[in-house]
């Protein structure tokens, strides 16, 4: 899955935008190949302007993939919306009887990966003591729900369990490799 992430007026009023579009299409057509997974920046080159594009590449089990192209503010982090999901679901989840707790958080926004919200429950893991009892945390991606009739579903912590399924994944031959295909 790969999201390309534009900041609000990274392109200049007057610009022909059917041009930028043709271009950034061809750039991005040469630059796939050679997107490492994660997050990074890119300069999108034959431009009249400077348009720089975040790149976020995540695995996606089980689909021939996904490309979502959105926009971001400047500088907003997700920590702050993060606190606030764990502040508000965790004290009664890790009060659940339960062998399991499995938190499941909604994203409806393409623009942050899912290891920067797994980095930032981590990073909050100090405030949040309930987090122990908690097995594993999903985001359920609903973006594309809508307009797509799609949803994933992804791992984002721990950190440790994340990291052990994308090697698990990686590992996994060709041959097993196909697209989900709904009944």
């Amino acid at each position: 899955m790969i999201d390309l992430v534009f900041n609000i007026g990274a392109i200049p009023k007057g610009v022909d935008w059917s041009s930028v579009a043709r271009r950034l299409e061809r750039w991005f057509v040469s630059a796939r190949p050679t997107l490492a997974a994660g997050r990074s920046q890119h300069q999108v080159t034959n431009l009249p302007f400077l348009l720089v594009v975040t790149v976020a590449k995540s695995p996606l089990p089980d689909s021939p993939g996904c490309l979502f192209v959105s926009r971001s503010m400047r500088n907003e982090g997700v920590e702050s919306i993060v606190r606030s999901a764990l502040a508000a679901k965790l004290p009664k989840l890790a009060a659940a009887p339960s062998d399991q707790r499995i938190l499941l958080l909604e994203m409806d926004s393409p623009a942050r990966g899912y290891w920067e919200v797994g980095q930032a429950i981590e990073d909050l893991r100090g405030q949040f003591p309930d987090l122990a009892a908690i097995s594993s945390i999903w985001i359920a991606r609903t973006v594309a729900w809508e307009s797509e009739n799609y949803i994933g579903f992804h791992l984002i912590w721990p950190l440790e369990e994340v990291e052990r399924h994308q090697r698990w994944w990686k590992a996994i031959s060709d041959k097993r490799r196909r697209p989900f295909r709904p009944a």
